[in-house]
Protein backbone atom coordinates (compact mmCIF):
# COMPACT_ATOMS: atom_id res chain seq x y z
CA UNK A 1 0.00 0.00 0.00
CA UNK A 2 1.15 3.57 -0.93
CA UNK A 3 0.63 6.89 -0.71
CA UNK A 4 -2.97 8.26 -2.15
CA UNK A 5 -3.77 11.48 -3.07
CA UNK A 6 -7.12 12.77 -4.42
CA UNK A 7 -8.37 15.89 -6.56
CA UNK A 8 -11.62 17.32 -7.08
CA UNK A 9 -12.13 20.53 -9.65
CA UNK A 10 -15.04 22.43 -11.45
CA UNK A 11 -15.52 19.39 -14.21
CA UNK A 12 -17.47 17.89 -11.30
CA UNK A 13 -14.51 14.77 -11.46
CA UNK A 14 -12.96 13.00 -8.21
CA UNK A 15 -9.53 11.84 -8.98
CA UNK A 16 -7.38 9.57 -6.92
CA UNK A 17 -3.51 9.00 -7.40
CA UNK A 18 -1.20 6.60 -5.91
CA UNK A 19 2.51 6.45 -5.61
CA UNK A 20 3.26 2.82 -4.41
CA UNK A 21 6.73 4.04 -3.77
CA UNK A 22 6.68 6.27 -0.95
CA UNK A 23 10.44 6.75 -1.54
CA UNK A 24 10.04 7.67 -5.08
CA UNK A 25 7.35 10.81 -4.63
CA UNK A 26 7.99 11.30 -8.53
CA UNK A 27 5.60 8.64 -10.22
CA UNK A 28 1.62 8.88 -9.41
CA UNK A 29 -0.61 6.32 -10.91
CA UNK A 30 -4.01 7.46 -11.54
CA UNK A 31 -6.09 4.35 -9.98
CA UNK A 32 -9.18 6.06 -9.83
CA UNK A 33 -11.79 8.58 -11.44
CA UNK A 34 -15.85 9.01 -11.22
CA UNK A 35 -18.20 11.99 -10.87
CA UNK A 36 -18.67 13.02 -7.73
CA UNK A 37 -21.47 16.63 -8.79
CA UNK A 38 -22.43 18.01 -11.89
CA UNK A 39 -22.09 21.63 -11.29
CA UNK A 40 -18.15 21.03 -9.80
CA UNK A 41 -16.41 19.85 -6.89
CA UNK A 42 -14.51 22.32 -5.22
CA UNK A 43 -13.33 20.73 -1.49
CA UNK A 44 -12.84 17.42 -0.05
CA UNK A 45 -11.73 15.36 3.16
CA UNK A 46 -10.40 12.00 3.80
CA UNK A 47 -11.46 10.38 7.07
CA UNK A 48 -8.45 9.38 8.29
CA UNK A 49 -9.60 6.46 10.20
CA UNK A 50 -7.53 3.02 9.88
CA UNK A 51 -11.08 1.58 11.45
CA UNK A 52 -13.30 2.63 9.03
CA UNK A 53 -13.70 1.87 5.06
CA UNK A 54 -11.31 4.05 3.00
CA UNK A 55 -13.96 7.35 2.45
CA UNK A 56 -14.18 10.99 1.94
CA UNK A 57 -16.37 13.83 1.75
CA UNK A 58 -16.79 15.97 -1.25
CA UNK A 59 -18.31 19.38 -1.28
CA UNK A 60 -20.30 20.65 -4.62
CA UNK A 61 -20.43 23.93 -5.79
CA UNK A 62 -23.06 23.77 -7.50
CA UNK A 63 -26.03 22.14 -5.74
CA UNK A 64 -25.00 22.67 -2.41
CA UNK A 65 -24.12 19.70 -1.20
CA UNK A 66 -21.78 17.65 0.50
CA UNK A 67 -21.55 13.63 -0.79
CA UNK A 68 -19.47 11.03 1.23
CA UNK A 69 -17.81 8.17 -0.85
CA UNK A 70 -16.64 5.11 0.02
CA UNK A 71 -14.42 2.18 -1.37
CA UNK A 72 -16.28 -1.22 -2.25
CA UNK A 73 -13.79 -3.53 -1.76
CA UNK A 74 -16.00 -6.49 -3.73
CA UNK A 75 -16.92 -4.03 -6.14
CA UNK A 76 -13.40 -2.30 -6.59
CA UNK A 77 -15.03 0.82 -7.01
CA UNK A 78 -15.98 4.41 -5.09
CA UNK A 79 -19.57 4.87 -3.94
CA UNK A 80 -21.40 7.22 -2.71
CA UNK A 81 -22.76 6.45 1.17
CA UNK A 82 -24.37 9.32 1.84
CA UNK A 83 -25.36 12.90 0.92
CA UNK A 84 -25.58 15.76 3.12
CA UNK A 85 -27.79 19.09 2.68
CA UNK A 86 -28.55 21.80 4.42
CA UNK A 87 -26.62 24.55 2.80
CA UNK A 88 -28.64 27.33 1.15
CA UNK A 89 -25.77 28.14 -1.22
CA UNK A 90 -22.24 26.51 -2.21
CA UNK A 91 -19.76 24.62 0.08
CA UNK A 92 -16.34 25.79 0.42
CA UNK A 93 -14.92 23.80 2.18
CA UNK A 94 -15.44 20.34 4.16
CA UNK A 95 -13.05 18.99 6.97
CA UNK A 96 -13.36 14.77 8.32
CA UNK A 97 -12.63 15.16 12.30
CA UNK A 98 -10.00 12.84 13.36
CA UNK A 99 -11.59 10.22 15.36
CA UNK A 100 -10.36 9.39 19.00
CA UNK A 101 -12.04 7.16 21.00
CA UNK A 102 -15.74 8.55 19.74
CA UNK A 103 -17.88 5.74 18.13
CA UNK A 104 -19.30 8.08 15.21
CA UNK A 105 -17.93 10.41 12.44
CA UNK A 106 -18.09 13.97 12.36
CA UNK A 107 -17.77 16.31 9.51
CA UNK A 108 -17.45 19.86 9.31
CA UNK A 109 -18.67 22.36 6.00
CA UNK A 110 -18.01 25.68 5.37
CA UNK A 111 -20.21 27.87 3.05
CA UNK A 112 -21.16 31.17 1.31
CA UNK A 113 -24.58 31.35 2.99
CA UNK A 114 -22.10 32.04 6.02
CA UNK A 115 -22.85 29.13 8.21
CA UNK A 116 -20.74 26.28 9.77
CA UNK A 117 -22.13 23.05 9.99
CA UNK A 118 -21.55 19.97 11.90
CA UNK A 119 -22.69 16.31 10.80
CA UNK A 120 -22.41 13.19 12.54
CA UNK A 121 -22.16 10.00 10.71
CA UNK A 122 -21.88 6.23 11.96
CA UNK A 123 -18.60 4.26 11.71
CA UNK A 124 -17.62 0.86 10.74
CA UNK A 125 -17.64 0.49 15.12
CA UNK A 126 -20.97 2.15 15.94
CA UNK A 127 -22.96 0.18 18.20
CA UNK A 128 -25.95 0.89 16.74
CA UNK A 129 -26.29 2.29 12.76
CA UNK A 130 -27.89 5.62 12.26
CA UNK A 131 -28.62 8.20 9.45
CA UNK A 132 -26.26 10.88 8.99
CA UNK A 133 -27.56 13.95 10.91
CA UNK A 134 -26.82 17.70 10.86
CA UNK A 135 -25.95 18.04 14.78
CA UNK A 136 -25.19 22.05 14.70
CA UNK A 137 -25.60 25.14 12.18
CA UNK A 138 -23.42 28.13 13.49
CA UNK A 139 -24.21 31.51 12.71
CA UNK A 140 -21.59 33.58 13.91
CA UNK A 141 -20.16 34.70 10.92
CA UNK A 142 -21.41 37.55 9.18
CA UNK A 143 -20.06 36.26 5.86
CA UNK A 144 -19.27 33.90 3.82
CA UNK A 145 -16.94 31.14 5.63
CA UNK A 146 -14.47 29.93 3.50
CA UNK A 147 -12.29 26.92 5.64
CA UNK A 148 -13.05 24.95 8.27
CA UNK A 149 -10.32 22.92 10.71
CA UNK A 150 -10.44 20.63 13.12
CA UNK A 151 -7.47 20.32 15.96
CA UNK A 152 -5.75 16.77 16.41
CA UNK A 153 -8.30 15.50 18.42
CA UNK A 154 -11.31 16.16 16.68
CA UNK A 155 -13.08 18.57 19.51
CA UNK A 156 -12.67 22.01 18.51
CA UNK A 157 -13.22 23.41 14.96
CA UNK A 158 -11.94 26.16 13.72
CA UNK A 159 -13.07 28.55 10.73
CA UNK A 160 -12.45 31.41 9.19
CA UNK A 161 -14.86 33.54 6.46
CA UNK A 162 -14.80 37.15 4.43
CA UNK A 163 -15.91 38.73 7.95
CA UNK A 164 -12.20 38.82 8.99
CA UNK A 165 -12.63 36.62 11.83
CA UNK A 166 -11.52 33.49 12.81
CA UNK A 167 -14.32 31.69 15.33
CA UNK A 168 -13.01 28.56 17.10
CA UNK A 169 -16.04 26.21 18.18
CA UNK A 170 -16.48 23.17 20.74
CA UNK A 171 -19.29 21.10 22.17
CA UNK A 172 -20.29 21.27 26.03
CA UNK A 173 -21.28 18.47 28.00
CA UNK A 174 -23.96 18.21 26.73
CA UNK A 175 -23.38 17.56 23.41
CA UNK A 176 -24.25 21.24 22.26
CA UNK A 177 -21.62 22.95 20.08
CA UNK A 178 -20.83 26.63 21.36
CA UNK A 179 -18.69 29.92 20.06
CA UNK A 180 -15.41 29.10 22.50
CA UNK A 181 -13.59 32.43 21.21
CA UNK A 182 -13.54 34.60 18.25
CA UNK A 183 -10.41 36.15 16.80
CA UNK A 184 -10.50 39.29 13.83
CA UNK A 185 -9.86 42.64 12.37
CA UNK A 186 -12.27 45.60 12.22
CA UNK A 187 -11.64 45.99 8.55
CA UNK A 188 -14.98 45.64 6.04
CA UNK A 189 -12.48 44.43 3.50
CA UNK A 190 -10.39 42.17 5.33
CA UNK A 191 -9.04 39.07 2.82
CA UNK A 192 -10.32 35.48 4.25
CA UNK A 193 -8.10 34.21 6.62
CA UNK A 194 -6.44 30.96 5.82
CA UNK A 195 -6.28 28.29 9.05
CA UNK A 196 -4.41 25.18 10.28
CA UNK A 197 -5.55 24.35 13.84
CA UNK A 198 -2.92 22.73 15.94
CA UNK A 199 -2.72 21.09 19.06
CA UNK A 200 -0.40 22.20 22.24
CA UNK A 201 1.67 20.12 23.75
Amino acid sequence: MGLKLATCSADGFIRIYEAMDIMNLNHWSLTAEFESHKGGSNCISWNSSAFDKPSMAVGSAGDQEVKVWEYNEQQGRWKVAYALSGHAEEVHDVAWAPNLGRTYNLIATGSKDKTVRIWRLPTARSPTQFAPYEEAALKEHKDAVWRVQWNVTGTILASSGDDGNVCLWKANFKGQWQLLSMVGGDDDDAEPTFISAKQDD
